[in-house]
């Protein structure tokens, strides 16, 4: 019982320390964007780069937010495996001469493996290979 609640305040103590550093993360953004506003009213930085710097200021926040809230929330998913066949009549044996087509292979498509085969046996011309 001793080793869970180490745990668990561990857990709480790295949760405070992800507020905190949200709350330091908020204050820097907001002084970075005030000392945009005083360079640009004593004309140290025109408006476009004044632009330029609030832009990748707003983004920078945004992803620490982003990165720090879903370090703080709990992963859930849990991955599946379906199976599935599809039958194609495929009726090809091994070890005959087979079509060959351009462009039939294999694909991969939105993460599925699309696994193409020959479906009709034809006799290769002799004269193809002289």
């Amino acid at each position: 019982m001793a080793v869970a609640n180490r745990q668990l305040a561990a857990i709480q103590s790295l949760s405070e320390k992800q507020a905190s550093a949200l709350a330091d993360l908020d204050a820097a953004t907001n002084d970075r964007l005030n000392a945009i506003s005083v360079a640009t009213q004593q004309g140290v930085i025109n408006l476009y780069q004044a632009l330029a710097v609030w832009k990748m200021a707003r983004r920078d926040k945004a992803l620490s937010n982003k990165i720090t809230k879903l370090a703080a929330s709990p992963c859930t998913y849990e991955p599946q495996s379906i199976e599935f066949s599809v039958n194609n009549s495929n009726n090809v044996e091994t070890n005959t001469a087979r079509e060959r087509t351009l462009g039939l292979n294999n694909r991969v498509l939105a993460g599925l493996m699309l696994h193409t085969w020959r479906t009709q046996d034809v006799k290769c011309p002799e004269t193809r290979w002289i």
